[in-house]
């Protein structure tokens, strides 16, 4: 491995954190549903390229598929049923947070689905 992936790698590991916290806090200050698809997004942006820069099988390590799927389900149901059942004074609370995970796994759900059928395309992955 040259110098290069390294720094690359080794500045992943100070970014990936401070961005997943960073998302972490625009969910929680979340004022409407913008900013919780903002939140998800970030966050789906740090885990994909969490596998750009570690690999697929390092980010599968991390987040097994099944955890995305149920993350995905759970974050559909909190945004359908969030208005019904939570406090009406609690502004986008499981809605917004509904949101933000569902953004989330969908995206990176794509990205593994995408990377998986390139990475099975290439010359060589025999």
């Amino acid at each position: 491995m040259n110098d290069r992936h390294l720094q690359v790698r080794a500045t992943a590991r100070i970014v990936l954190p401070l961005a997943a916290l960073v998302a972490l806090s625009i969910l929680a200050g979340s004022q409407g549903p913008a900013d919780a698809l903002a939140a998800g997004a970030l966050l789906a942006g740090v885990t994909i390229l969490h596998g750009l820069v570690f690999g697929l099988a390092a980010n599968v390590r991390v987040l097994p598929p099944w955890l995305l799927s149920v993350a995905l389900a759970a974050g559909m149901a909190m945004g359908f049923l969030g208005p019904m059942v939570g406090p009406p004074d609690t502004g986008p609370g499981i809605a917004g947070f509904g949101l933000a995970l569902t953004a989330w796994s969908a995206c990176t759900l794509v990205f593994r689905t995408v990377a998986g059928r390139i990475g099975d395309a290439a010359p060589g992955a025999d």
